[in-house]
């Protein structure tokens, strides 16, 4: 899940132990990677139009070593979404704010900030 190495600290390690040891957020963890991997599970993903219709502030964070999907999803993403904005995190992989926090939450910051002018 991390790209780099080093990327999983023992600091990650323990706060997802932690996570896992509370009974409702272990129950509710299974139920979703059940769910996930459930035939038939895509007929729940939103589809373009669905995407289209996003109004809100939108920030398409992603990274370029995307386990699941390459960059060309972030930007297609940007492209159906009007408005959005756009940030790939170079070198990182599903777990960015472990990865790179300075910068991850840097973006998501800045975000924020334009979004509530």
């Amino acid at each position: 899940m991390a790209h780099a190495v080093g990327g999983v600290t023992d600091e990650l390690v323990s706060l997802r132990q932690a996570l896992w040891s509370i009974p409702e957020t272990r129950d509710a963890l299974l139920e979703y990677y059940e769910r996930l991997f459930t035939p038939g599970i895509d007929e729940y993903y939103f589809g373009e139009p669905a995407i289209e219709s996003i109004e809100c502030p939108t920030l398409v964070l992603w990274t370029d070593k995307n386990p699941i999907h390459g960059v060309d999803a972030a930007e297609r993403l940007h492209q159906l979404i009007g408005g959005s904005a756009v940030h790939v995190m170079e070198g990182c992989a599903h777990w960015p704010q472990w990865e790179r926090p300075a910068e991850h939450d840097a973006v998501i910051s800045q975000f924020l900030q334009r979004a509530c002018e």
